[in-house]
């Protein structure tokens, strides 16, 4: 049995990830779907920043061992701080369709500008997130009937980490999006090659756990 700790990226929850975490709970492992503070669309956003969400996750974990640690998008941010608190406790660390972040960048750093309304960071429109994303309709209605503006925050609030050596398996799971930006020649996205990372590609957007959840489930349950 492994265990999973699965982080969704921005304006999204847990409930992101439903499939893919019954899919492989089916197969007999441990699976949590994080909801990030503010992704339920409650609290106070302007008390919400990147620490907040490392501590979440860090909290999830708790004292587990052997912790496959999966984030998506925006998360990609988060667990690279999570990694750096507790990388004792991981048997892998997944980023799926993202990337790792150094220490003193922001979000802001890699997206630029965002809107700031009440403190979140509201959820775009299908025009913008398909033109960024290449999301199709029905990826998009499935996601804004649940997405909550992201808290500004977390995008603005520098990672701070420290040089520890890795010691667990780097993993990334490539989807168009990824591959896109690989293709730009972006040099944080050229990094990826054996033997200190494994690749795993798969043919579909940047919501993975939404379009393809059975094929995301068998890359997670194979790694």
């Amino acid at each position: 049995m492994t265990t999973y700790v699965l982080v969704p990226g921005a304006w999204i929850g847990g409930w992101a990830y439903a499939e893919v975490a019954d899919l492989l709970r089916a197969e007999g492992h441990e699976v949590h779907a994080v909801t990030l503070s503010g992704l339920d669309g409650g609290g106070d956003a302007a008390s919400i920043d990147l620490e907040t969400h490392i501590a979440d996750v860090v909290g999830v974990i708790g004292d587990r061992e052997d912790v496959v640690l999966v984030g998506h998008s925006y998360a990609g941010m988060v667990i690279t701080g999570v990694a750096d608190r507790v990388g004792e406790r991981l048997a892998k660390l997944v980023y799926l369709d993202s990337a790792p972040f150094e220490n003193g960048e922001s979000m802001l750093d890699f997206s630029g500008p965002i809107p700031n309304v009440d403190g979140r960071f509201p959820f775009p429109s299908f025009e913008a997130l398909s033109q960024d994303a290449g999301i199709d309709k029905d990826t998009y209605d499935v996601l804004s009937t649940k997405a909550v503006g992201h808290p500004y925050g977390s995008y603005a609030q520098p990672l701070r980490i420290s040089d520890k050596e890795p010691t667990y398996e780097r993993v990334v799971i490539a989807c168009d999006d990824f591959r896109g930006l690989v293709a730009t020649g972006m040099p944080r996205f050229q990094q990826f090659v054996a033997p200190v990372w494994k690749r795993v590609d798969i043919d579909t957007g940047h919501w993975p756990m939404i379009t393809t959840p059975k094929e995301l489930a068998a890359v997670l349950n194979a790694l």
